[in-house]
């Protein structure tokens, strides 16, 4: 059954409960952007392509765009675990304990310096409990590699999707070179 519920979460990922439409996430996907910025984009643009497209671009220099949903990332934070996240989704990482695991897949945090924070994604924090003597420190090599190739993946797209577009215009503009001959 947790085989099962993991090959339907993969294949419909959601957030708060809105479900990713595949149709949208391929429309976004060919106009070059990541996989995962397409999913996050159709979830949070109602699965309208425009809304979805303009809220990618709204959030295109946004860190962690490109990262993995949170049912998707290697999460599975308990409460009590010790972590460090990146408060308010800035680029240093905080120590603290997970406070509360939110029915969204996000996290509340207890920072060690008397702070909180509510609905923070897991893709923001990373357990300071490697258990297995540095697994930790292996599994954000292991994140670090795959995002790495992701945002190559990201690039080559938009790279070929210029080159498409260049291509259509110059085409174009041959055609209309053509007419006035």
């Amino acid at each position: 059954a947790t085989a099962a519920a993991s090959v339907s979460a993969a294949a419909k990922p959601s957030i708060g409960g809105v479900t990713a439409d595949q149709a949208v996430v391929d429309q976004l996907l060919g106009m070059g952007f990541t996989e995962n910025a397409c999913i996050k984009g159709a979830i949070h643009g109602n699965n309208d392509i425009e809304e979805a497209s303009n809220w990618i671009f709204s959030h295109i220099d946004d860190a962690d765009l490109n990262d993995p949903l949170p049912s998707e990332a290697a999460g599975g934070f308990r409460v009590g675990e010790k972590i460090e996240a990146r408060y308010r989704g800035k680029g240093s990482y905080y120590p603290g304990k997970i406070g509360q695991v939110n029915p969204d897949g996000t996290y509340d945090i207890r920072y060690n310096d008397g702070d909180h924070e509510e609905g923070v994604r897991a893709e923001l924090i990373r357990s300071k409990e490697g258990g297995g003597g540095g697994g930790g420190a292996s599994l954000e090599a292991q994140r670090r590699a795959s995002y790495d190739e992701r945002i190559k993946k990201a690039e080559e797209a938009a790279a070929a999707a210029k080159r498409q577009a260049v291509g259509s215009i110059n085409g174009s503009m041959d055609a209309g070179g053509e007419d006035e001959s």
